[in-house]
């Protein structure tokens, strides 16, 4: 296979006005968003986390610095391509369309202080700056170095919640399987998998969602750089998330049969070998398209699609792509940021000191389970009621972090090891409708009344989360809630009957004394 560089005949080292009108956009491009130079968000569930596991093995999210330079490679190589369309009549539609969008999303995102949005105005003010500056071979050359910078915009910490635990477990439940089928006779217990005496925890590091987001950004990189046809970037892409899920799964079989697993050096070189098997089975399997398809890699061409006339500039399009950046700049020191007013505490933190006669006893928050979840006030105790200890469980998220969220599967179980057994929803006062659910562990069984509170659905709130909105004028001024009654219950429907009706009266009396 060959690439030709694609070098249009209008590009010559000796013309410094071409390199004065790329330098000239670039440089209030880029310092319109200064604030993406300290751009490092906190990986998911670092609390389970050490060493350098934390910027390559987080459960989800990608590294944004790695990300940022192969975006800056990919365009420094087609540096000559947008130079060699600087006289092309710009393409006013969509280089006004993503300036004016671009524009937008960066003034929110500095005024809200959110990082994250910048990236998104970025890849659009560099598509419309390169259509209005170079026209269609501007953005022709530009739009895959911008589209690959989407990956370090983080996933919305409820998308990652609701994935990453039924990952766990069913991965849990593949390493099981598989090890029954070469002999040997493990438990499985949720995410922990017990094999001759000793236990292994799927935490959420070994989800498997971190190596899919690689293998999928790396599928990405492979055709950019490639110039692979659009029906094999798809099949590359679709295939990058299966090879990624089962690269992991070998991991998981391979930390559970070395002894040395459990240190953070052989953990992380386990990692890395496996993301380099995952990034080989991509090469094989578009190497195997080739074969089957021919070679059919698209070659770009040594000329420009469009005619240049070199002895002059739109100046107009220059003009106007300038002039919104230089706008943007300054409006960046004479707008002040917005700053968050006091959140109201929740009542659920005001409960007294006794409650039905019984004096609480503090419980640890269990972070390292939590993982995810995003929580910046808790509240866990256990009380004495009906003869019975009765424990509750309190996340709150006050939205200001947005790495993080209470709704997540996870809250829901009392501890490791608990399986759910039974799932159903039933009314626990007018208004309020909880998930009724027993768990059971090795040693007991648990029935969970769990319920959230300003909250809407996965849909809404990862919109919110991506947009910023509790970062604003529109910010919702309360606390999202995550609540939690559990007690433990015999073996029989008796022993279950009685721990529902004990949450029922437990849930009454609680709400009669925050009331």
């Amino acid at each position: 296979m060959v690439v030709h560089d694609r070098v249009e005949e209008n590009w010559k080292p000796g013309t410094p006005h071409r390199n004065f009108m790329l330098i000239a956009i670039a440089v209030p491009l880029l310092f319109a968003h200064w604030a993406l130079a300290n751009f490092n968000p906190k990986p998911y569930g670092t609390a389970a986390i050490d060493g350098s596991d934390v910027e390559f093995f987080a459960p989800a999210g990608g590294s944004p610095v790695l990300i940022f330079a192969i975006a800056g490679l990919l365009l420094f190589g087609r540096v000559r391509r947008v130079a060699a369309g600087l006289g092309s009549t710009p393409h006013w539609s969509l280089g006004l369309g993503f300036l004016t969008c671009g524009a937008a999303l960066q003034r929110w995102a500095d005024y809200v202080g959110a990082p994250e949005l910048l990236v998104l105005s970025l890849i659009l003010l560099l598509l419309g700056s390169a259509s209005l500056v170079a026209g269609r071979d501007g953005l022709r050359a530009t739009w895959a170095p911008a589209l690959f910078l989407i990956f370090a915009f983080p996933i919305p910490a409820i998308v990652v919640n609701s994935v990453i635990w039924p990952l766990q477990l069913q991965t849990a439940s593949n390493a099981s399987s598989f090890l029954g089928l070469i002999g040997y006779s493990p438990q499985k217990f949720a995410d922990v998998i017990v094999l001759s005496g000793h236990s292994f925890q799927v935490i959420e590091t070994c989800s498997g969602m971190r190596m899919i987001e690689t293998l999928t950004m790396a599928a990405s990189l492979y055709s950019i750089l490639f110039f692979r046809r659009r029906s094999q970037v798809v099949v590359l892409m679709l295939a990058a998330p299966v090879i990624g899920y089962f690269v992991n799964f070998v991991r998981v079989i391979s930390v559970i049969f070395n002894p040395y697993a459990e240190w953070a050096t052989v953990h992380t070189a386990q990692g890395v070998i496996m993301l380099v098997v995952g990034v080989l089975m991509l090469a094989g399997l578009d190497s195997l398209l080739e074969r089957h398809q021919g070679s059919h890699s698209r070659v770009s061409s040594g000329k420009s699609n469009s005619p240049v006339d070199a002895s002059r500039f739109h100046k107009s399009g220059i003009a106007t792509a300038l002039s919104v950046l230089l706008v943007l700049i300054a409006c960046n020191f004479a707008i002040k940021p917005w700053l968050p007013g006091k959140t109201p505490v929740p009542r659920a933190f005001s409960l007294p000191g006794i409650l039905a006669g019984s004096r609480p006893t503090p419980l640890k928050l269990d972070r390292q389970f939590l993982g995810s979840i995003g929580v910046s006030n808790w509240l866990n105790r256990r009380y004495q009621f009906g003869g019975a200890p009765v424990e509750i469980q309190v996340l709150a998220d006050d939205r200001l972090n947005r790495h993080g969220s209470v709704v997540s599967p996870r809250a829901k179980i009392p501890g490791r090891s608990f399986v759910e057994l039974s799932h159903e929803e039933i009314a626990l006062y007018p208004g309020v409708y909880v998930d009724r659910i027993l768990y059971e562990s090795p040693h007991k069984r648990t029935l969970v009344y769990h319920w959230t509170e300003g909250t809407r659905s996965v849909f809404e709130e990862a919109v919110r989360n991506m947009l910023a909105l509790d970062r604003g004028p529109m910010r919702r001024n309360s606390f999202a809630l995550s609540l939690r009654l559990s007690t433990d219950v015999g073996r029989d429907m008796a022993g279950i009957e009685k721990a529902d009706r004990r949450l029922n009266a437990f849930a009454s009396i609680v709400r009669d004394s925050l009331e």
